[in-house]
């Protein structure tokens, strides 16, 4: 994002001072948004996107290396449901990098509802993931994956965690929010039985504007 912003700048032969005085900050404040100091919120996006005469996508990635994903469900601590996917009328596109180590995935996006993984993905937050894949473990400490409880009537729960490892090695699922309701960790091994499954692993996630 910050190539693109100081390429798509400079094009239009705008020096760092003139777009931080149409935006209303200090030169220093726009400097830190253009080293990826700060983060680039929607409005800030879209109000560069006029000012720069561009479409908001191109300031996060050249448009001829971009990918589009359709987001066809939520997820959400405690909200149970038979079927997790949204009618189709309800998907949207976004878009993300076309990053070379992904182009043999398949690509799913989710919306992030409720507050059971604000500490990481605040409400509204649209996380990008790939097939995480069988074995667990496959799975990489610190990374984020999307995950599905089953009960034994059938219905469904998706939420997102982080892998972690323990002194002894052992694979832990944790939650990212700061709701008591939602904090208790999920020993991986407990996946095995069924209950528990590891649907991917986050690879993008584009944050709501708060």
């Amino acid at each position: 994002m910050t190539e693109q912003l100081k390429r798509i700048r400079k094009s239009r032969g705008l020096s760092q001072s003139d777009v931080a005085d149409a935006l209303g900050i200090v030169v220093a404040n726009y400097n830190r948004l253009e080293r990826g100091k700060v983060e680039l919120t929607l409005s800030r996006m879209k109000e560069l996107a006029i000012l720069l005469k561009c479409e908001p996508v191109d300031l996060i990635t050249n448009k001829t290396h971009t990918r589009f994903v359709k987001v066809r469900s939520s997820i959400e601590a405690d909200q149970w449901m038979k079927h997790t996917e949204w009618p189709e009328d309800q998907w949207y596109e976004i878009t993300v990098p076309d990053d070379a180590e992904l182009q043999t995935y398949s690509l799913n996006a989710a919306e992030v509802r409720g507050p059971s993984m604000n500490k990481k993905f605040p409400h509204g937050s649209v996380l990008v993931y790939s097939e995480a894949g069988d074995n667990p473990l496959q799975l990489e400490a610190n990374a984020s994956y999307i995950i599905e409880t089953r009960r034994s009537d059938g219905m469904k729960e998706a939420t997102a965690k982080t892998a972690i490892t323990d002194n002894s090695g052992k694979f832990w699922l944790m939650p990212e929010s700061t709701d008591p309701r939602h904090q208790q960790p999920i020993e991986l091994e407990n996946t095995i039985a069924g209950q528990v499954s590891i649907l991917g692993k986050v690879r993008y996630s584009l944050r709501r504007e708060t």
